[in-house]
């Protein structure tokens, strides 16, 4: 039995199984438990919650791009060097792949290493800034005011990079 599981056989169900984390966790992170959560739970804890799984939501992407490209250029060994990849050829339907899972690696990577932690950071700002009882009330309204300001900016962001990976994948 063991000798039908080879090359051939296990890299093709491994780029599917990391097609189908990727995608599962894409569309049920973005869908349904972040708007169910938005729904019916306080805005801070809904912010605890999704400052601890979000993270893991962005290392799971990422992976699943890492291991989604070496599958792909496993299946396809004429397409995994350098000078063919750098060709630029958009009318390969094979390149094409490769640099939509690029374009996914680098957002997801770049989610999971700067984007994310920066979004968290500036979101328990604004809780902070929110249960502060400072007396300085102009300067706190300010404060709070750029803080959200920054927050909606980088959560923008990085659901534009989350849709784009979840493009990606579609396509």
């Amino acid at each position: 039995m063991w000798e039908y599981i080879t090359t051939v056989n296990w890299i093709p169900a491994l780029h599917i199984f990391a097609l189908a984390a990727s995608l599962g966790s894409n569309i049920w992170t973005t869908f349904f438990s972040g708007v169910i959560m938005f729904l019916h739970l306080p805005r801070h804890i809904f912010g605890n919650v999704q400052s601890k799984l979000v993270p893991w939501h962005f290392r799971l992407l990422t992976i699943a791009d890492v291991v989604l490209l070496f599958t792909f250029t496993k299946m396809f060994p004429g397409y995994n060097t350098a000078p063919v990849i750098l060709s630029f050829n958009y009318r390969d339907p094979y390149l094409l792949q490769i640099y939509l899972l690029l374009a996914s690696l680098i957002g997801n990577t770049l989610n999971l290493m700067i984007v994310g932690p920066w979004t968290t950071r500036v979101m328990f700002d604004v809780h902070r800034i929110e249960k502060s009882d400072d007396k300085n009330q102009k300067k706190e309204a300010a404060a709070l005011k750029q803080a959200k300001r920054t927050f909606n900016i980088l959560h923008s962001l990085t659901a534009i990079v989350n849709l784009v990976s979840l493009i990606t994948m579609t396509s």
